[in-house]
């Protein structure tokens, strides 16, 4: 497929066009300046630059919203709560994963290269290193404020388990199980911890009334711009597609 040219607004974009047995001109974004376009057999080059134009408003919107994740076998280095991590891949008979806390390495040796096996490693291996951060980061604030409200939710929280949602960084269930998105142990260590408080305050309060922000800005001062940051800044940290 040849790689077409158009600018919208003055901005230059690439798409590639797909045939299908289809009845109608679908778009799908792809890159923050790329995207294909699935059209019916015999579909004139024209009537398909019309209807992007005609797209050209949600075009420019929804590329802005854009995540784009990281090539894997390209990535040299990773933050973990705001600490820098070297990674050395090679290419391997097996898959392996060594995680190294105390050197800052990570030592991976995969059977294929490609983005989705890299994928499948990270996702299998970074959850229970995320999980263990996080029940530290738990413990920790369980025990070392004085605010009298830690107590009840160490009584009430359940079980933590983990997710890796698009949308949603943590939740917290009517029985007090707690469940978070893996991947936020690669956010500042302020907004890390925001979303930790803000799960475990849901233990006492299940909605989003002014009585839940009210508490969760006693536990976390900058509650509003760490809240604030997570809608606009979260997903670009995010290093595989959830």
């Amino acid at each position: 497929m040849s790689m077409n040219q158009i600018f919208l607004n003055q901005q230059l974009y690439f798409y590639q066009i797909k045939y299908k047995k289809i009845l109608s001109i679908r778009l799908h974004l792809q890159t923050p300046n790329s995207f294909y376009i699935s059209c019916p057999y015999f579909t004139s080059k024209r009537r398909i630059e019309t209807f992007i134009r005609g797209q050209s408003n949600w075009i420019i919107s929804n590329s802005k919203k854009l995540v784009v994740y990281p090539k894997l076998s390209q990535l040299k280095k990773i933050k973990i709560l705001a600490k820098s991590y070297k990674i050395d891949l090679s290419r391997g008979r097996k898959n392996s994963f060594i995680f190294n806390p105390h050197k800052k390495t990570i030592n991976i040796v995969a059977k294929s290269l490609c983005q989705q096996n890299l994928t499948k490693i990270y996702d299998k291996n970074f959850r229970p290193i995320a999980l263990k951060i996080i029940r530290v980061e738990i413990d920790e604030i369980l025990h070392s404020s004085k605010h009298h409200i830690l107590p009840y939710f160490a009584k009430k929280m359940n079980k933590i388990s983990l997710r890796n949602q698009k949308s949603r960084f943590g939740s917290c269930s009517s029985k007090g199980n707690l469940s978070f998105n893996w991947q936020i142990i690669f956010f500042p260590p302020d907004k890390f911890r925001h979303i930790i408080l803000h799960e475990l305050v849901h233990l006492k309060i299940k909605n989003h009334s002014a009585d839940f922000w009210g508490l969760l800005a006693q536990l976390d001062k900058k509650s509003k711009q760490n809240n604030k940051w997570l809608k606009k800044e979260a997903q670009k940290h995010f290093i595989i597609k959830a």
